[in-house]
């Protein structure tokens, strides 16, 4: 269920790294992105988080968006992994297409 809590948690994470960056104390430092987990696209305020986090930081820096799914869940309830447990399920392949994209984010030249 989303919360307007989360939108204050985007607002607060901002700050953090707005501080993070200026302090000049972390120059190697790099964001790759935001990695958003539990989203339901059919849901408003998660549609206008996403929107808030790519507006700041830009739509490049928004990685694919984990779906909510029961499954992951049950595979911690199993105490397996998800891509054992439910290979083919929705997070597992969103998982996956988020890490290609981390892999591709982290090879590129800065």
């Amino acid at each position: 269920v989303p919360h307007f809590l989360a939108g204050e948690g985007v607002r607060q994470l901002a700050r953090t790294l707005f501080r993070l960056a200026s302090s000049g104390e972390h120059p190697d430092l790099r964001l790759l992105g935001f990695l958003p987990l539990m989203c339901d696209a059919r849901i408003g305020m998660h549609r206008r988080t996403l929107d808030q986090v790519g507006l700041q930081f830009g739509v490049l820096r928004v990685l694919p968006a984990i779906r909510n799914d029961i499954r992951v869940a049950e595979s911690f309830a199993a105490g397996r992994p998800l891509l054992h447990f439910a290979p083919r399920s929705r997070a597992a392949q969103d998982y996956a297409e988020a890490a290609s994209q981390v892999l591709a984010l982290m090879s590129a030249p800065r």
